[in-house]
């Protein structure tokens, strides 16, 4: 069967880099958290996809950065199956769900985000 392994790097260590970068409008710092060919599905308010680092900068750019004092705010992070789970609050102070998939490299390979209490993530 196939193998499981725990993220390369620590849930906590993750999500904290993804949420400074985030919170500081610093778009370099949270792309250089992903590898070039990442994909981000969002379902926050469509369902989209949106592949290579580029296509997620253009996704983050108005984002990050935001003056809501609650916006990107950890609520918890952990582990679930060969996935970080990250909730925490949006640019609009708004409860997300994230899940992230970490490749070898420790950086993250894929990113499916909605709203917590969207199902369409959850697979």
């Amino acid at each position: 069967g196939e193998q499981f392994l725990a993220p390369p790097i620590e849930p906590a260590i993750l999500a904290k880099r993804f949420l400074d970068a985030c919170k500081s409008g610093d778009v370099i710092s949270l792309l250089n958290l992903y590898e070039a060919s990442a994909t981000l599905e969002c379902a926050c308010t469509s369902e989209a996809v949106y592949a290579g680092v580029e296509a997620i900068g253009e996704y983050w750019a108005p984002k990050i950065g935001s003056r809501n004092p609650n916006a990107f705010s950890l609520v918890s992070v952990r582990r679930a199956g060969g996935r970080i789970l990250l909730d925490y609050l949006s640019y609009e102070g708004k409860p997300v769900r994230m899940y992230l998939t970490v490749e070898p490299s420790g950086k993250i390979g894929r990113s499916e985000c909605g709203p917590r209490t969207c199902n369409s993530i959850a697979a």
